[in-house]
């Protein structure tokens, strides 16, 4: 209800919205993706602006990236380690651009929450799905007026499955296993 609320609040004043600086109290996969989708498609905003990207290692909650300290060798290779809250980001970031533009999305089963993004030049179409339930489901993608020659898949579920690409299992459908994300990317 109150992101409801600010999207009404926007639209009676006619100003943009932005979500800045937010984090879920428990940033975890799904209630990250969650958050997410919900400023996007239920409060309408312009920009999500997940705050913090990086932090320190120790950081309470986990921020999506964790910097080891520049001064010590690193446990890691690389100097920073992943946490499972970026990967909502990635989902949402990865496949859009500047100027694409959030369609409306449906989809059949309440379990399952749909952002979708077109591009500018109306060739290529970003889905992002979560499944916020306990069961798995099989989606199959239907765009009216959208004749996909192209289709992608990543989905990032479980304890290790992190950006992987995935197969359709027949021509666009996607499986979704309990509590997880799937990014299709569709281009004509």
């Amino acid at each position: 209800i109150a992101m409801q609320n600010l999207a009404t609040l926007g639209s009676d004043l006619d100003l943009p919205l932005y979500m800045t600086e937010f984090q879920p109290r428990q940033p975890t996969l799904i209630n990250t993706a969650w958050l997410i989708h919900n400023a996007l498609s239920v409060a309408g905003v312009s920009a999500y602006i997940y705050w913090p990207l990086f932090w320190a290692p120790g950081a309470a909650p986990a921020p999506p990236v964790t910097l080891e300290d520049p001064s010590v060798p690193f446990s890691n290779p690389k100097g920073y380690v992943i946490n499972d809250a970026y990967y909502p980001l990635w989902h949402y970031a990865r496949f859009t651009e500047s100027g694409w533009v959030r369609v409306e999305a449906t989809v059949s089963h309440p379990e399952i929450k749909a952002t979708a993004f077109i591009s500018p030049a109306g060739n290529e179409l970003t889905i992002v799905l979560i499944n916020v339930g306990e069961s798995e489901h099989a989606l199959k993608i239907s765009v009216p007026g959208f004749t996909a020659h192209t289709i992608a898949a990543y989905r990032t579920s479980g304890e290790d499955e992190r950006r992987a690409s995935i197969a359709l299992d027949v021509p666009g459908v996607l499986l979704m296993p309990p509590r997880s994300l799937v990014t299709a990317t569709l281009a004509r």
